[in-house]
């Protein structure tokens, strides 16, 4: 199914599956597919803990997409202060803190092991991080947040689709290919 000139941010709170969903999408499309985070972080030893500047990263953003007439943005870039960047089409998975967090903790264990543990060089960063992901509904703690989320996708996305169930991720990929189709761009 081809989709020329679809712009497609997936966006969520940690664990809501952006990055899975926006990868399976992708296939399923044929079109290019990145990761906010890979333009976010620089890579490090932990990692995570390097960012590139805020010039950086949307310059190096800009610099990938503008190579490609249809593609999806999974995570966030809500506070990015991106707006170079429009977005044809914008979904939101809000699922939930607790399906979130109950997805995240095993995330985190496989990607860093027991470098997460107490005493481990990543516990404090991984604590922060679990506090901060539970505030993601109400934006209690500084950062992205749910309502940081609805701003920027009011201001900078043609279209909306959000959905507030979990589902499979097949099920998932049907929806959003639905509604691309659906709500095609101007």
């Amino acid at each position: 199914m081809p989709m020329s000139n679809v712009q497609l941010l997936i966006t969520g709170g940690p664990g809501s599956g952006a990055t899975t969903t926006a990868e399976a999408l992708a296939r399923r499309l044929g079109v290019a597919c990145f990761d906010s985070d890979d333009f976010f972080h620089k890579p490090s030893d932990p990692p995570f803990v390097e960012q590139y500047s805020k010039d950086e990263r949307n310059q190096r953003i800009i610099d990938v997409v503008q190579s490609h007439d249809a593609w999806i943005l999974s995570g966030s870039v809500c506070s990015w202060e991106l707006s170079d960047l429009n977005f044809t089409h914008a979904v939101l998975l809000n699922v939930g803190a607790s399906l979130r967090l109950n997805r995240l903790m095993p995330r985190e264990r496989q990607r860093f092991g027991d470098r997460i543990d107490p005493g481990g060089d990543m516990h404090e960063e991984n604590t922060g991080f679990m506090k901060w992901a539970a505030s993601y509904e109400t934006g209690e703690l500084a950062g992205r947040s749910l309502p940081t989320e609805r701003g920027f996708i009011d201001k900078y996305c043609a279209a909306l689709l959000e959905i507030k169930e979990e589902r499979p991720v097949d099920d998932l990929v049907d929806v959003i290919a639905e509604f691309l189709k659906t709500q095609a761009p101007a």
